[in-house]
């Protein structure tokens, strides 16, 4: 993490203690959960919180003594697809751990599994299942930590520290869908190496036992300026690996910082990341936008492919300086990442809405799903959009959240201006549903939720 990022922690650790939210962290508890789908934000009634007509339920994830939650991810197990396992950055009021969560009934209700061992000051923590249901979370200590759970997160076992001394960011890992025993299974893990300076992956051969040494698979050389920003790796049919990532400028100090325009890449590999193509360059996208005069909305780029066909997608906001809404452009690759769509723009949930933080899933059929927060005018939705099997045509946006909310309430300040939701969402897909799972502060703190969608 770069040195302005990982302050970022610290800053909004300050802001919770200074506003009275301290409370002990929840370690090693093993519970079932399961909340009201609203609590009333202070000083509103529970009627002005209540859900509007023909918006699915919500559930309310997060029931511990963690004072908030950002940067949720999720996934779902293969061999149980009732099996959710779910993962964030727990804010315990003196600093971050990595909490997890798991589900055996859809989502319905949920256990909170506390902070996971040994990931203190943890962060960026992302959620993958193997074909034969092992599941896996990691997260960047400044080195990467992997957890595994052979149980669909009852119990995990102690961490594998698969870099040593190897300062990284925004780390996303990745697991070989071909079947076979986890202790044959590849994982990939995508970051940036130190300073930002290159895209680096880690290779695991034996289910995440152990790491080979990391391998640079793009760089900035020269006099060229930029900074590699938040990679997200996916592995597909017949041993695709992808990354995709954006490439930031040098950015002047200031808060919030300038919106730029960022060239965003995707590099795949066909064999199992044993050699890799060039990088191909989708098109540009934005992944800071400035949303009001006082805050950046963020708006990092994401993958996903196929377990079963040749298929991969990726999705990335875009927007023209001035306006007053921002899209998310979609792309195709139908031959394991050899070559992509032009990009195409989803329906928008308004004419002035800025769509921030897409996420993709794609089911066995290769259909496409894509949630996103929708902000407008103060208020954010989670919202969900389907596409046909195969292609980015997608139907109209579907809200998920109950009722909308303010960001600014419940929040905090730090680089991004006025109020941060975290820098990305999770979602999943199996056997005909949609899970997504964010963030939202409803509570008056950063808490959990999801909906399970047909």
């Amino acid at each position: 993490m770069s040195p302005d990022l990982s302050r970022r922690a610290a800053l909004k650790l300050t802001a919770w203690a200074g506003a009275g939210l301290v409370a002990s962290a929840c370690i090693g508890k093993d519970r079932p959960t399961a909340a009201p789908e609203q609590v009333p934000l202070p000083g509103t009634t529970a009627s002005e919180q209540a859900p509007l007509p023909g918006r699915p339920a919500n559930v309310r994830v997060s029931q511990d003594e963690f004072v908030a939650h950002a940067e949720p991810c999720l996934a779902v197990n293969p061999h149980d697809p009732r099996n959710l396992l779910g993962a964030c950055i727990a804010h315990d009021g003196g600093g971050t751990q990595i909490a997890a969560y798991a589900s055996f009934d859809a989502g319905a209700s949920w256990r909170s599994l506390g902070g996971l061992e040994d990931s203190a000051n943890g962060r960026d923590p992302t959620v993958t299942f193997d074909a034969a249901g092992r599941g896996y979370v990691c997260a960047n200590t400044d080195d990467l930590h992997v957890w595994w759970t052979d149980d669909g997160g009852r119990t995990f076992a102690a961490p594998v520290l698969a870099t040593k001394g190897h300062k990284l960011d925004h780390p996303w890992l990745a697991a070989d869908p071909a079947p076979g025993p986890s202790s044959a299974t590849y994982l990939y893990g995508a970051w940036t190496g130190p300073d930002n300076r290159q895209l680096e992956l880690g290779r695991s051969a034996d289910g995440g036992r152990s790491f080979q040494a990391p391998r640079v698979l793009d760089t900035v050389r020269g006099p060229e300026q930029a900074n590699f920003a938040s990679p997200m790796v996916a592995a597909g049919h017949g041993g695709s690996v992808h990354a995709i990532y954006g490439l930031w400028p040098p950015l002047p100090p200031g808060l919030p910082r300038p919106e730029f325009a960022a060239p965003i890449r995707v590099i795949s590999s066909t064999d199992r990341g044993e050699s890799w193509g060039r990088p191909v360059e989708l098109g540009t996208g934005v992944m800071e936008i400035r949303v009001q005069p006082d805050t950046n909305g963020l708006g990092l780029p994401s993958i996903v492919a196929s377990s079963s066909r040749d298929l991969a997608a990726a999705a990335f906001v875009v927007h023209q300086p001035g306006a007053s809404f921002a899209d998310i452009a979609v792309c195709l690759s139908r031959d394991r990442g050899r070559s992509w769509t032009a990009p195409r723009t989803v329906p928008r949930a308004g004419a002035d809405t800025f769509y921030l933080q897409p996420q993709l899933a794609m089911d066995e059929a290769g259909r496409l799903a894509l949630s996103a927060f929708a902000y407008r005018r103060g208020l954010v939705d989670v919202v969900l959009l389907v596409a046909e099997p195969a292609t980015v045509r997608f139907g109209r946006p579907v809200r998920v959240t109950s009722r909308p909310f303010d960001p600014a309430r419940g929040t905090l300040s730090g680089k991004h201006g006025a109020w941060w939701i975290g820098d990305y969402q999770g979602l999943a897909s199996a056997a005909g549903r949609v899970h997504p799972f964010w963030n939202d502060p409803r509570t008056g703190r950063l808490e959990l939720f999801t909906a399970s969608l047909h």
